[in-house]
């Protein structure tokens, strides 16, 4: 390898694809110059066989710049838009302020501390006798409960 020169995959990749574009469309035109894709026959079981093989025959000339449609009339005008687009900012608004006392979030605040705290009243933690009758209706449960019958 000594004395070589190493080409950089990216111009490697792009060398490649520049080849393989040429092929192709290389591939896409004949030597004697016909089109190469108006040799492919009509499929004979599709139903649109028939219309096809009547545009194939007669092909009509290309459209032409005067067959470019004219634009609509009933296009609403700048003001017309600036109107539309002030009405919905107005209605946005307004679901904004009428929906605004039911919102909330989630920002911490000595406020929001405080009626949190007045709501829960005068909350303390489990004592260890009510953590031992816990413990002891779970056990009576599990002591209760037994596998489901076995299906025959």
């Amino acid at each position: 390898m000594n004395g070589q020169a190493r080409i950089p995959l990216s111009r490697l990749a792009c060398a490649s694809a520049l080849v393989l574009g040429a092929l192709s469309l290389t591939a896409c035109v004949s030597s004697s110059g016909r089109r190469v894709f108006a040799e492919v026959p009509v499929n004979p079981t599709s139903p649109a066989r028939a219309e096809i093989e009547a545009v194939l025959a007669k092909p009509g000339d290309f459209p032409t710049f005067a067959a470019i449609p004219a634009a609509p009339a009933d296009l609403p005008t700048a003001e017309g838009v600036r109107a539309q687009v002030e009405e919905q900012q107005t209605e946005g608004l307004y679901v904004t302020n009428s929906t605004a006392p039911e919102t909330w979030d989630l920002d911490p605040n000595d406020a929001f501390a405080a009626r949190a705290k007045a709501d829960a009243g005068d909350m303390q933690a489990p004592t260890a006798a009510e953590i031992a009758e816990s413990e002891a209706f779970v056990a009576a449960a599990k002591a209760r409960a037994k596998a489901p019958p076995k299906p025959k």
